[in-house]
């Protein structure tokens, strides 16, 4: 990868490009398009939704959305990345890495998180040796018939 990567607003500017992204056709078992998840996002603002398009130097290459949401009802509400998507034109480049670097920081730095959460498909084995490279832990849980992984924040993380 030599591209810098960042993580941009969705703006009326950029959104179409956002919408046109896709991945593979098998991929599309594992993650909701971006038009879906936008959608979502607008609907349920109670997870307090955060959207942002991945950008490769200037040219957009994919989405991510982190919330912040109990996994149970009456749990405490911790930071969650809903999605995670990279173009099937610009896979495998390092950009989903960096790109979730910069979410891990941006979580990081908010005081309200004690853990950052994920979950993906149980047959997507990139993105399971993807998050246990990055510092998240499988400690076997299931939700929506998912692989959970959490990654402590704080200290008093549970």
């Amino acid at each position: 990868m030599t591209a810098a990567v960042s993580l941009r607003a969705i703006t009326d500017a950029n959104r179409t490009a956002i919408l046109a992204l896709d991945v593979k056709p098998h991929q599309r078992n594992w993650v909701d398009s971006n038009e879906v998840s936008l959608r979502q996002a607008k609907k349920n603002t109670e997870g307090r939704p955060e959207n942002y398009a991945v950008y490769a130097d200037e040219q957009p290459v994919g989405f991510l959305m982190i919330g912040c949401f109990p996994i149970n009802k009456g749990e405490r509400p911790d930071w969650f990345v809903s999605r995670l998507m990279i173009d099937v034109m610009h896979q495998r480049r390092g950009y989903g890495r960096a790109a979730m670097r910069q979410i891990i920081n941006h979580i990081r730095a908010k005081p309200d998180c004690h853990e950052l959460r994920i979950c993906f498909e149980p047959a997507n084995k990139p993105a399971r040796a993807l998050y246990i490279s990055l510092g998240f832990v499988d400690h076997g849980e299931i939700y929506h018939d998912e692989v959970l992984l959490r990654m402590p924040i704080r200290e008093n993380a549970e």
